[in-house]
């Protein structure tokens, strides 16, 4: 989660804390006639100095080559490589580029800028033809508001026409940061609103929308809500599957993890196989962590 993201994620427990660690081992023989050498591995490390014969010493850099009359061989370092287009649009700090995908085909790119219009976010889709980058549309919320953060997270179908839009800090109905997901379709080179998708049973904190993916063929979309409680469990998560019929969306099946504990926060992170029938969810705060795999057949998850 990278990218300008933290206001609501640390409700659902997602701020993941890292610390560095220095380690150093060092020994040798103690020798009446071996020379006393220090070592210094890394300049943040004490130096260890290796007993010897008294009134010689002498110190070297591990991983040195030794001393040589010859100059060091020189490394060039490797050219630049020269990219095919630099986009962006919008204003400074519109968080341009906060989230991006690009369709299986190469031909299609959304682009997110998750602080434009004071928050609320927006998505610029751009289309490739001849290997030039054109800007097709800038996607928004018509319904939205400031602080949703619509462009959190997002999936593109194969052919780059169905485009899935995590709005997650979304306030719905009045419940704050409940989250929804936008999908557009795109005919004719225009898109189209299809539907706004909500969890099955919405509540403030559900985060909704922090992750989502599309099938392939764009017909199936999982949604990970993180601060979804399930039962008495406070923020277990959960991912719900909508599939598509025509242009028609409807809620397939909400999927939780049995046994779960508080603040597991499944629905952080999920991934659909390309026919739509495998979805592994992650919940980083399960323990030391876990990732959750179903398949579905019929119809029917499991």
């Amino acid at each position: 989660m990278n990218h300008v993201l933290v206001r609501r994620l640390a409700h659902v427990g997602l701020v993941v804390t890292l610390s560095s660690v220095l380690f150093a081992a060092c020994g040798g023989e103690s020798s009446s006639t071996a020379t006393t050498v220090k070592r210094v591995k890394n300049s943040a490390l004490t130096t260890t100095t290796l007993e010897g014969e008294e009134g010689t010493t002498e110190t070297t850099v591990e991983g040195a080559s030794p001393t040589s009359s010859e100059a060091p061989a020189v490394t060039e370092a490797p050219s630049p490589v020269a990219n095919q287009a630099s986009l962006s649009a919008g204003q400074d700090g519109d968080a341009f580029g906060g989230a991006v995908v690009v369709s299986a085909d190469g031909s299609t790119l959304a682009v997110g800028s998750l602080k434009s219009n004071s928050d609320q976010g927006s998505v610029t889709v751009f289309g490739r033809s001849g290997g030039k980058w054109v800007q097709q549309e800038v996607l928004s919320d018509a319904n939205g508001a400031a602080k949703d953060w619509f462009g959190y997270s997002m999936a593109i179908s194969k052919d780059g026409n169905t485009l899935a839009i995590g709005a997650v800090y979304a306030d719905v109905s009045g419940k704050a940061d409940q989250g929804n997901v936008l999908v557009f379709g795109r005919t004719d080179g225009a898109w189209k609103l299809q539907k706004t998708l909500l969890g099955e049973a919405g509540a403030a904190g559900d985060v909704f929308g922090v992750s989502v993916a599309l099938s392939a063929d764009g017909n199936t979309v999982a949604v990970g809500a993180a601060g979804v409680d399930v039962g008495n469990v406070s923020d277990q998560g959960s991912t719900t599957v909508f599939v598509r019929n025509g242009a028609e969306w409807s809620l397939q099946q909400v999927l939780t993890v049995a046994g779960a504990e508080a603040k597991a926060n499944f629905g952080s992170s999920v991934s659909l196989s390309s026919d739509g029938n495998t979805v592994a969810i992650g919940g980083p705060n399960a323990g030391k962590g876990s990732v959750v795999v179903f398949s579905r057949a019929n119809g029917t998850w499991s």
